[in-house]
């Protein structure tokens, strides 16, 4: 599944892993951007870098993600990158 979504942050719409939405948890959703992992849930207040130990771990707990473009989830591409004014 990680190779789904590995290298793939150039492209017009990348593809992410979205992880439903649990009793306790939003909808998680896990990018590769320049090669690093990240994941973030709707109402989190920021992206956190993802190991790949810690997927499986997500994947054990949560089930397994969908293939989604990251346009059909509730997350866009700054939700997953630096803003230019914390630079």
């Amino acid at each position: 599944m990680l190779e789904w979504i590995r290298d793939s942050w150039a492209r017009p719409d990348p593809p992410a892993l979205v992880f439903a939405k649990t009793a306790t948890t939003e909808q998680g959703v896990v990018v590769s951007v320049d090669g690093d992992l990240r994941y973030r849930e709707r109402d989190s207040p920021q992206w956190y870098p993802a190991t790949t130990d810690e997927f499986y771990h997500h994947l054990r707990t949560h089930g397994q993600p969908t293939l989604l473009p990251l346009s059909e989830t509730a997350l866009t591409r700054q939700h997953f990158t630096p803003s230019p004014l914390s630079k």
